[in-house]
């Protein structure tokens, strides 16, 4: 149905100029998981071959993987078959269960296709997020949450 999205701010409030102004956008019914994608899913995504897959990727996305020898989200590295990541601290063990970071919107365009889905506008992300906010884990704060909507006010 119709739909308000954007932003009216405050006086006191901090908001992007692409955030306003609230306006009007009709959504059609659409499903988006509970949960952001964990590091375990995308493991599964490197270890089925996503990376190398022409077919789950935009073709300058696939471009980029190839000249840039792209194989897994930026800051992974795998030596002697144990993944690790970069943190602040250095590199350690993956949590698997937290939801990857350090990816790119070819990388996220990629995945969603694999797992036979895909990336959510702009507006059905924003929908849920006032909707149905508690339905939702990590929807706010944690990390970048990529949509299929191009970047416009």
């Amino acid at each position: 149905g119709l739909r308000c999205i954007g932003a009216a701010p405050t006086a006191d409030e901090f908001i992007y100029d692409c955030e306003m102004p609230r306006h009007r956008v009709w959504v059609d019914r659409f499903a988006l998981r509970r949960g952001l994608v964990t590091n375990r899913e995308w493991l599964a995504f490197v270890e089925d071959g996503g990376y190398e897959n022409p077919m789950l990727w935009l073709s300058d996305g696939f471009r980029w993987c190839a000249e840039n020898q792209i194989r897994a989200p930026l800051y992974w590295r795998q030596e002697e078959g144990a993944w690790s990541e970069l943190a602040p601290e250095g590199f350690s063990t993956i949590v698997w269960d937290a939801p990857v970071r350090h990816i790119s919107f070819y990388e996220a365009v990629a995945f969603a296709q694999w797992a036979g889905c895909r990336l959510p506008t702009e507006a059905e992300w924003e929908t849920a997020a006032r909707e149905t906010p508690l339905h939702f884990d990590g929807l706010f704060g944690h990390h970048w949450q990529w949509t299929a909507s191009a970047f416009a006010a």
